[in-house]
């Protein structure tokens, strides 16, 4: 924040007009100049300063502390409630469409722009839905009927979105922007999620958890080893446009630690 208040903001700096004794566009070359002076003096003092003080840095290393200390347990909790309710597992699905709508609504909101509007309310509806018909099966012991009924139910959803799309046209280009971004979510959060939520039943409801606890290991582990090797030998850049903090060697991690979760979950976890 000190370096917020000695060192003027370039950004702010470039978007004043250019102005030289009454005239637009006289200053350009000094305050140009100027910008890029401050922008670099920035970039410099901080690149200087310890990991360990960079305000980002630890802000995010503190938020990966805390979710994982509330969410773990809380999972566990969860998980160990829906292992004693049974093969119809309320508990799971009650996880899985709060999960569902709360994702839902950051993917309208990343998406949403001046050309781009999802329908938060279709995406959401949809995919719970998609769960519901998912669990149905299991619930109405027709097990291989989840994945049918899911997919019937993802088709109407398009067919919503097309219909939505109907009604508000305006111009050429807009409908199909809108479209193709509600389908995208009703597939990657509805779609993925019911699926994902079938582990549940793979070796049946008994072992359910054993399958699917390897799931969650997985990732976590695999985010930890990323974020370690990636932060003490990472410096080749994995997708600088896409992700400027993510390297090669935080990939590598990443595989590293989910293989290692998974072989020692599924290795020791039975006689647990």
């Amino acid at each position: 924040r000190l370096l917020r208040y000695l060192i003027p903001n370039s950004y702010e700096l470039a978007q004043k007009p250019w102005t030289h004794r009454g005239k637009p566009g006289g200053g350009k070359p000094r305050l140009m100049q100027q910008a890029v002076s401050n922008a670099a003096t920035n970039d410099l003092l901080v690149s200087a300063l310890p990991n360990s003080s960079r305000p980002e840095q630890t802000q995010m290393l503190g938020w990966r502390v805390l979710i994982s200390v509330v969410l773990v347990p809380l999972l566990i909790g969860i998980f160990v409630l829906d292992h004693r309710a049974g093969a119809s597992a309320p508990y799971l699905l009650g996880l899985c469409l709060l999960l569902v709508v709360r994702a839902a609504w950051e993917f309208a909101s990343l998406l949403r722009t001046r050309t781009m509007q999802p329908s938060f309310l279709l995406i959401a509806a949809g995919s719970a839905a998609m769960i519901g018909a998912a669990w149905w099966g299991q619930i109405s012991g027709d097990p291989a009927g989840s994945a049918g009924a899911a997919m019937v139910v993802f088709t109407v959803c398009v067919l919503v979105a097309f219909l939505r799309a109907a009604t508000k046209y305006e111009k050429p280009g807009r409908s199909m922007e809108n479209i193709g971004a509600d389908v995208l979510g009703l597939a990657y959060l509805g779609g993925l999620l019911s699926v994902t939520a079938q582990l549940r039943w793979v070796e049946g409801h008994q072992a359910g958890y054993l399958v699917l606890a390897s799931l969650v290991l997985c990732a976590k582990c695999g985010d930890i080893g990323g974020y370690t090797l990636g932060r003490l030998f990472g410096k080749k850049k994995l997708v600088p446009k896409l992700s400027p903090g993510k390297t090669w060697m935080g990939g590598f991690g990443a595989l590293l630690g989910a293989s290692l979760a998974g072989w020692a979950w599924l290795r020791f976890g039975p006689a647990l």
